[in-house]
């Protein structure tokens, strides 16, 4: 398993599992679509009264999993809110569904956020032990 075929699974499964936690650390999980990569970035998009934004802007750590075949992809790393306006037009663009939820809501609005990979470690189905995925 290499960097390129993690990619590969993400895009493909679309959504995965993210946990994020709260200021008290009480981790809290939920499946959320994060099929997007760019340079190596997964992102993701939430409006901006959930909770999760509360979450975020307390402690930066996540997780996101993603499983394929009973085969699973973890990815540690950090959330970053996406200020720049060409990837979130790229963003909105390639996803069409978020665009018109977000397009769609009077009360809130979407927040653009990407991972930025601290570790990956992919799982195989028959695996005993995690591999470590080279992403740098």
């Amino acid at each position: 398993m290499n960097k390129a075929e993690c990619i590969d699974i993400i895009r493909t499964k679309k959504v995965g599992y993210l946990a994020t936690c709260d200021k008290e650390l009480q981790p809290y999980v939920r499946p959320i679509d994060m099929g997007t990569v760019y340079e190596g970035c997964i992102y993701f998009s939430t409006f901006d009264n959930t909770y999760k934004i509360v979450q975020l802007n307390q402690v930066k750590n996540v997780e996101a999993v993603f499983i394929h075949n009973y085969s699973q992809l973890r990815i540690e790393g950090t959330a970053e809110k996406v200020e720049d306006k060409a990837i979130i037009d790229r963003y909105m663009h390639d996803n069409r569904s978020i665009c018109d939820m977000n397009d769609k809501s009077v009360d809130s609005k979407l927040i653009l956020y990407c991972i930025v990979p601290k570790k990956v470690k992919y799982m195989g189905a028959d695996d005993k032990t995690y591999t470590i995925i080279s992403w740098g």
